[in-house]
């Protein structure tokens, strides 16, 4: 590091004409030179009683938004199970290495090489062994024009790819051990344009503190009692309704293109009706890609009837990732609805288009 600091120097040095020449130099030149080199020494001492990191910080423009820590704490609303989760996978993960990994067709990122989720990260670099109709929706979808907002960000493999494509990518993640996750990668990746919060998106009548369970960091983690039947663990989160995240980051969705990822570990039934009546005043509609999972056969009558009120809302909606239009049209019941989507057991993926 030094070395290099040194070599740095010496080229600015070089460049504003100290030493440069042994020839008369003018009065103009030599002052200039005299301002300049206490400048860059003083520069040059800063790099050294600081990290690598704070002196890039500096010099590369900083496009991420990550919360201090003070400002984490509220934000998070994590007890004090919840912050230990999170400090403790710090400290762990900064004792890990560094990697490189592409995400095709995009170019590379660096992601922390953490033992634990190496093997996830080998699924993706280079080619795509995991969702990879969630990675080709984003690529067709997304363009430089786009806000992503991705509910259920988990430790960042869609937020450090559809950031390559949008105008700004918002992650939110509740998980204390996924979201310090996906801080760490987050931080390795300062030229790409991410704001990251650490919550929960509830509906209005859950907003607040709520209970979530899971096992820390395993993607699965969630605040329904259907998950918390299998869970080892449990902490504190604040959760926020959609019309409150969108009016703290300033997103008009009548007058910005607007695309919205719900993966919420079946907390789908409650989330998607609650946005139902503030999506229906509105003159322009967000995109939503909406993962339905496995749990989604235990939402009641009433729920399957509301989620169908909201697709009726849009003009197109199609499953598998937008391969396959789904008929709203010759769907008299939610019954039939219902059906439509429940042939297995596996995960179903919506992708909902444009105001009806």
């Amino acid at each position: 590091m030094i070395r290099n600091v040194s070599s740095i120097a010496q080229r600015l040095l070089e460049h504003s004409g100290v030493g440069k020449r042994k020839q008369k130099v003018g009065k103009r030149r030599l002052s200039y030179s005299f301002i300049v080199a206490p400048v860059f020494f003083l520069v040059c001492w800063i790099i050294h009683e600081h990290n690598q990191d704070e002196y890039l910080a500096v010099f590369v423009p900083q496009h991420i938004q990550i919360p201090s820590d003070e400002l984490r704490a509220e934000i998070s609303g994590w007890n004090a199970r919840g912050l230990q989760l999170y400090k403790d996978q710090r400290i762990w993960l900064a004792m890990q290495d560094h990697i490189d990994i592409r995400i095709p067709p995009l170019g590379k990122v660096t992601v922390n090489q953490e033992s634990m989720i190496k093997r996830f990260w080998n699924k993706i670099d280079g080619h795509l062994d995991w969702e990879a109709n969630t990675f080709a929706f984003f690529q067709k979808y997304v363009t430089n024009e786009t806000i992503v907002i991705d509910f259920g960000s988990w430790i960042g493999p869609t937020v450090l790819y559809h950031s390559q494509l949008s105008r700004r990518s918002y992650g939110i993640e509740a998980d204390p051990v996924a979201y310090a996750t996906l801080e760490a990668n987050v931080r390795l990746n300062p030229q790409l344009p991410i704001t990251i919060v650490p919550a929960c998106v509830s509906t209005p009548e859950d907003a607040g503190l709520m209970r979530m369970k899971g096992n820390p960091g395993d993607s699965m983690s969630g605040i329904t009692d259907k998950l918390a039947a299998h869970a080892s663990m449990g902490w504190k989160v604040q959760c926020y309704d959609l019309p409150t995240l969108l009016d703290e980051w300033n997103i008009n969705v009548e007058s910005q293109a607007v695309l919205i990822k719900v993966d919420v570990e079946s907390y789908e039934c409650k989330l998607i009706p609650s946005i139902y009546d503030w999506l229906r005043g509105k003159k322009r509609l967000p995109i939503l890609y909406i993962s339905f999972h496995p749990q989604i056969n235990d939402c009641s009558n009433d729920e399957w009837d509301s989620v169908l009120k909201v697709f009726r809302l849009y003009k197109r909606v199609s499953s598998h990732g937008g391969m396959e239009e789904l008929p709203l049209k010759n769907y008299a019941t939610f019954e039939d609805f219902q059906k439509s989507f429940q042939r297995t057991r596996d995960s179903s993926v919506f992708l909902l288009q444009g105001k009806r």
